[in-house]
């Protein structure tokens, strides 16, 4: 296993603190090269809004979960966190498809895969690594991050490949696991059709409840709703790894958010690379919204 502990600079000169693994772009947390190598042995027992609403699905009761997600992550945690968490467990994972473990690929277990236009990615992907500085360490501004991001170099995906190859590899993935229980849903689906959505996560799961349980579960997952709830579990180290001690992974909550922040210029630049990449894909991103 190639570790590598690296400042990537962007056009400007800041730099965003990364450590790359085999190729692969990952923050710089401890343990975290040595629980990857542990992967393939992980035993499945059984991926913050899609989350809760799985949760909800599965135990048939609408309260929120006392952990957060990142509190269940197999990349984050070791297999006894994991194991000490209450049945049926709802696993969170930013991993590439090629890393998710074997075993959780041939024992029947259930995956769902969320997208999103990726110019929302892009500038989420932005905040989230300015405001979580501890890891990251990133004082760039937008444009200079945005290049970045086309060129592949920022996280959670091989270097020089990006969002692009990451979301490719989950398409074959699927392709060729024709076995493998993996169902793709669109973030924006379920702000436009959270009903629809909702059951369609329901039959995915093999569980069925009536439409006053499924409205109980989308008024509950509101995003203020969510944020003023979730933002209570973070304990004090989780809220260290942010500026001012202030978790910012409830920030805006819709879909289009990139209007705001992409240039003419820059969603012209966007565009073209996303046709390059995507040319032959068969995923329907709706880029406009």
């Amino acid at each position: 296993m190639d570790v590598q502990e690296i400042y990537r600079a962007d056009a400007d000169g800041n730099t965003i603190h990364q450590l790359e693994i085999d190729g692969l772009i990952l923050p710089v947390l401890p343990g975290l090269p040595e629980r990857l190598a542990q992967l393939q042995n992980f035993r499945p027992r059984r991926t913050h809004w899609t989350w809760e609403m799985l949760n909800m699905l599965l135990r048939g009761q609408t309260e929120f979960m006392s952990y957060s997600k990142d509190q269940i992550m197999f990349e984050f945690v070791d297999q006894h966190v994991i194991d000490s968490k209450p049945a049926p467990r709802v696993i969170n994972s930013h991993l590439p498809f090629p890393l998710i473990p074997r075993s959780v690929l041939n024992t029947g277990n259930k995956i769902i895969h969320v997208m999103r236009n990726p110019k929302d990615v892009a500038v989420s992907c932005y905040n989230h690594h300015y405001s979580m500085y501890s890891v990251w360490k990133y004082d760039g501004n937008w444009g200079a991050y945005l290049q970045l991001f086309l060129q592949g170099h920022v996280g959670w995906c091989c270097a020089g490949e990006g969002w692009f190859g990451y979301v490719r590899e989950w398409e074959e993935g699927k392709k060729h696991h024709p076995g493998v229980p993996i169902l793709f849903i669109y973030y924006e689906d379920l702000q436009q059709d959270p009903m629809g959505t909702i059951k369609t996560l329901a039959d995915f799961l093999d569980v069925q409840y009536d439409d006053t349980f499924y409205q109980e579960i989308i008024q509950k997952c509101s995003f203020d709703s969510m944020r003023e709830v979730k933002n209570q579990v973070y304990s004090p180290s989780e809220k260290a790894l942010w500026r001012d001690n202030s978790p910012r992974i409830f920030r805006k909550g819709k879909a289009g958010n990139w209007k705001e922040w992409f240039t003419v210029q820059q969603n012209e630049i966007f565009n073209r690379v996303f046709q390059e990449k995507m040319n032959n894909s068969t995923l329907k991103f709706d880029m406009y919204m």
